[in-house]
């Protein structure tokens, strides 16, 4: 019978990389669920790019780029 470990149940610490990775090598009777691994020590993408922050989709939002920046971006794709 397969137990599902779930990681937030137990004292699992997910800035540790190493506990992480031995947990992720788990596999068997137990299988552990959950947040193994977390970096706290850098910002998350949405915090370190602020078009992100404002929501909704990309394609719909003035991103900051000139007309003629855009018409060179696009020249430069095809």
């Amino acid at each position: 019978m397969i137990c599902n470990l779930r990681l937030e149940d137990e004292d699992h610490d997910p800035t540790d990389i190493h506990v992480a990775l031995g947990k992720a090598y788990l596999w068997g009777d137990e299988i552990p669920l959950g947040l193994f691994w977390r970096r706290t020590d850098l910002p998350t993408l949405e915090q370190s790019e602020p078009v992100l922050q404002k929501g909704g989709p990309l394609a719909y939002r003035h991103l900051g780029i000139s007309e003629e920046g855009a018409r060179d971006l696009k020249r430069e794709s095809l």
